[in-house]
């Protein structure tokens, strides 16, 4: 994927559809592929909400150089075309894509 010993971002692919019908076997087969299952509205938003709140929290506090001055630290910062709350250039978006 030429990703090796850098992080790469893309859109998750989102595997409600095959839960809503229950596929078993295509849910196993995703899961294997991408190593992840994305299942919207499985969980309350709000403890989604605070599961990301927290780990960008924790994110802050151990590597705070990724975040922007007066960033807020639980929700990051939404910028045009983009939803990562890191700075560009810091390695964790889809910078120059």
């Amino acid at each position: 994927s030429g990703c090796e010993g850098e992080v790469c971002a893309r859109m998750m692919a989102d595997s409600s559809q095959l839960w809503l019908v229950r596929d078993v076997a295509a849910l196993r087969a995703v899961l294997h592929r991408d190593g992840y299952l994305l299942l919207r509205g499985m969980l309350p938003r709000a403890d989604v909400e605070a599961g990301r709140a927290a780990a960008l929290v924790a994110l802050a506090r151990e590597q705070p150089h990724l975040f922007a001055p007066g960033q807020e630290k639980t929700t990051g910062t939404k910028r045009k075309n983009r939803s990562s709350p890191l700075k560009p250039g810091s390695g964790g978006g889809n910078d120059g894509e």
